[in-house]
């Protein structure tokens, strides 16, 4: 069963192995992990969440404050983390693309061209 998070779309080979790995800190079997197993289920589907950001996720998908998180709620931050990776797998190679003398930076002219050719007029 795919689904979609915003315009990335989560397989189903990754919605079965997120599955597989949320049963495995599930260990009274209520269907149900830890806030505190956040981080190891990620690093389990090899994935790195910032500290922060672990604790927001938590406390955006335990608003009761129960200590736990659910299987629809894990899926819906795996999926979040899978398209930020995504978008900044983008970002970099958007970058390096215009990173045209490989110098890890795009020329002032090189950028202003861009822009101006998606309609933002620079001043």
């Amino acid at each position: 069963m795919a689904f979609q998070v915003e315009d990335f779309t989560v397989t189903e080979d990754q919605v079965k192995h997120a599955k597989e790995i949320f049963k495995k800190f599930d260990k009274r079997g209520q269907e149900k992990i830890s806030t505190n197993d956040l981080g190891p289920a990620f690093r389990s589907l090899n994935l790195t969440v910032k500290p922060d950001t672990l604790k927001e996720w938590a406390d955006e998908m335990d608003d009761e404050a129960t200590g736990f998180i659910e299987l629809n709620g894990f899926l819906t931050l795996y999926g979040k983390k899978l398209r930020e990776d995504q978008d900044e797998r983008d970002l970099r190679e958007a970058f390096r693309v215009l990173d045209k003398n490989k110098r890890g930076e795009i020329d002032v002219e090189d950028l202003r061209w861009i822009l101006k050719g998606l309609g933002d007029d620079l001043s």
